[in-house]
Order: C-alpha cells, then sequence, then structure tokens
C-alpha cells in the first residue's frame, strides 16, 4: 500500500508488503518519486501515474490500472494497482493498493506468443487442416480447408458433420475420428463432399493430438 499526498502525489508513507515488493527500505521509499519506482516509459511514465492520481481524486469509485513497475535491482514488474480517495488525520490522500501480477501477466503473454505461432502453422501450410474434439464436433478449421469444402468458419465450429451430407459419408468419417481419438494414426484415400454437393479426391490422414490438456 501506498499512501500519496493529495495535492502533489508524492510518497508519504508505505506498508511493510511494499518494502519488500520493491525492495527499498521504507524510508528511501518515501524519498523517491513515482518515476524512479516505474518502468518510466509511456504509458508508465512519472507524468501517467499523476494523471491517474488526479483521476482518482475526483472518481466516486476506486480506480483500477494496469503498472509497469521497477525493482530496487532494475527489473521490472507488473502490478494491479487500485487508487482510491481516503482520510487520514483529518487530510484528504490517495491510497495505492499494489498487488504483484507478474506471473500471471508473462504466462498470458508467453500463451499468446504460443496461440500466434499455433494460428501461422494451422493457417499457413497448403494442407486443409481440422481439428476434431472428443464429442466429434469442429474446435477449429485452416483457410485451406474452408476453401477446398466451400464452407465458412461459422458453418463448421462447434458442430459436427452438416446434415446435408450422406448418412454412410458421414459414418465412416465419423469412425476415423474414433479411432484416431483413440490414438490411432491413419492415412487414407477417399471421395470428399463440398458444400455446394459436388465430390473430389483426397488423401486424409488423422493424427491424434493432446491441446491444453
Amino acid at each position: 500500500i501506498f499512501i500519496h499526498d493529495w495535492d502533489t502525489g508524492a510518497i508519504l508513507d508505505v506498508s511493510p508488503k511494499t518494502v519488500a515488493l520493491y525492495g527499498h527500505p521504507r524510508e528511501t521509499l518515501q524519498t523517491l518519486r513515482v518515476g524512479d519506482i516505474s518502468a518510466n516509459v509511456p504509458p508508465y511514465t512519472e507524468a501517467d501515474a499523476m494523471r491517474h492520481v488526479q483521476r482518482a481524486r475526483v472518481s466516486a469509485t476506486p480506480l483500477r490500472i494496469e503498472w509497469r513497475a521497477r525493482h530496487r535491482d532494475g527489473h521490472l514488474m507488473w502490478h494491479d494497482v487500485t487508487l482510491k480517495r481516503a482520510e487520514i488525520a483529518g487530510r484528504p490522500h490517495v491510497l495505492a493498493f499494489v498487488r504483484d501480477v507478474t506471473d500471471r501477466k508473462e504466462a498470458g503473454e508467453a500463451l499468446q506468443v504460443r496461440e500466434e505461432q499455433y494460428r501461422a502453422i494451422f493457417d499457413g501450410t497448403a494442407d486443409g487442416l481440422v481439428l476434431w474434439d472428443e464429442r466429434l464436433n469442429v474446435v477449429d478449421v485452416n483457410t485451406q480447408f474452408l476453401q477446398m469444402y466451400g464452407f465458412t468458419r461459422e458453418e463448421l465450429l462447434g458442430r459436427s458433420y452438416p446434415a446435408h451430407l450422406p448418412a454412410d459419408y458421414v459414418r465412416e468419417r465419423e469412425q476415423f475420428i474414433r479411432r484416431g481419438l483413440a490414438g490411432e494414426r491413419i492415412e487414407s484415400r477417399s471421395i470428399a463432399i463440398r458444400r455446394d454437393g459436388s465430390t473430389f479426391d483426397i488423401e486424409v490422414r488423422l493424427l491424434p493430438i493432446r491441446l491444453r490438456g
């Protein structure tokens, strides 16, 4: 917790957990400016911080922001910050409640990178790719597959085979998918049916994978 001066936004006092979080002694933190313990690049500069403090002064409800902070040793941290008005010893102040979310933030960024890599590979291949789940519903489909079959993503995602397809055609493919879900790798040649009912020859390869568990 930080206690900020109402008029200037200066740091007046901090809680013991703030000392542990930033690595500075309490007495040092009371002399530092917000920019000294921030990334100090837009939008995490001292001027940005003072604008948030000003917003908290006039806000009827607590203000929540994400902040890029700097530890005493120089490494950067991600913080979830809630700013609110408070009266201390009869005078108004602004309190900043700080929670470290660095691990969660970095894990989310790493996941986003993996998702972007997955999407680039999934959409970049010349093969039509479709991902089925254990309920035999389409989880994902790439652009090449849509072009081959003439469907839109909206017509396929979250659904099984379209109802207009012949029953024996659907049964054969559902059997292949169940075998794949059971761990079997399958390669086969077959006839595929486009959205408009026309047919074409395909080579099918089914590969069991685990995605997000």
